[in-house]
């Protein structure tokens, strides 16, 4: 599962204010109007702006955090011994 809050290089659940800020600045960075034909900076940017789309929107970021939580959850858990 994606790490959205990685993707804008902030730390999990950073405010709203943090996440526009980042998105913005990301954004500018590797928009494909400034990168030309790079592919590495057209596929960051639609990383970036799936990650905005989803932690500034109120619903979709409520069920990203409880979809991510289980995601962490999974990875925790001791597999279980088939005998």
């Amino acid at each position: 599962m994606k790490n959205y809050y990685k993707i804008l290089g902030l730390p999990f659940g950073a405010s709203s204010a943090d996440i526009k800020s980042a998105y913005r600045e990301l954004a500018f960075q590797y928009h494909p109007d400034k990168n030309g034909n790079d592919k590495n900076a057209e596929e960051m940017f639609i990383e970036i702006t799936e990650a905005y789309n989803t932690l500034s929107h109120k619903d979709k970021s409520y069920f990203y955090h409880i979809a991510y939580n289980d995601f962490l959850n999974q990875k925790q858990t001791p597999q279980s011994v088939i005998i």
